[in-house]
C-alpha cells in the first residue's frame, strides 16, 4: 500500500483515482489509513461483495472467524468501467509492479483521448 501511497501525485497527474478496498471494518481501516498517512480511500467489503465479483475472494481461508481472505489485487478501469489492467497474487509477499501499473492507467488514458 506504501508503494501506491509514494507514487499517489503521478497517478494524479494521469487523471487517475487511487482506491483500496479490504475486507478490514471501517474502523480498522481508520487506523490503518493514519499509520500509512494513505492519500486515497480504504473502502471495506466487511460483506465480502465486491472481492467475489472481481474473482480474488479466496473462500478456502479462514481469517479471524470470517470465511474467506482477499487476493492482493489491483486494477485498472477505464470510464466505461471495463477493467483494463488486472494483477492478482495469492501469495501476499509477491507484491504488484506500481510501474506497471502506471503504465496501464497511462495506456488507459491515452485510449480514452483516442
Amino acid at each position: 500500500m506504501s508503494q501506491f501511497r509514494d507514487a499517489h501525485n503521478r497517478f494524479r497527474e494521469l487523471g487517475a483515482q487511487l482506491m483500496a478496498i479490504s475486507l478490514d471494518s471501517i474502523f480498522a481501516h481508520k487506523a490503518f489509513l493514519r499509520e500509512l498517512q494513505l492519500p486515497f480511500p480504504l473502502l471495506s467489503d466487511f460483506a465480502r461483495e465486491v472481492a467475489p465479483a472481481y474473482g480474488v475472494l479466496n473462500p478456502g481461508v479462514d481469517v479471524r472467524g470470517y470465511k474467506g481472505a482477499i487476493i492482493r489485487s489491483v486494477f485498472v478501469v477505464d470510464r466505461t468501467r471495463t477493467i483494463c489492467y488486472r494483477y492478482a497474487s495469492e501469495d501476499p509477499a509477491q507484491l504488484p509492479d506500481v510501474e506497471e501499473v502506471l503504465e496501464a492507467v497511462r495506456e488507459v488514458v491515452e485510449a480514452d483521448y483516442h
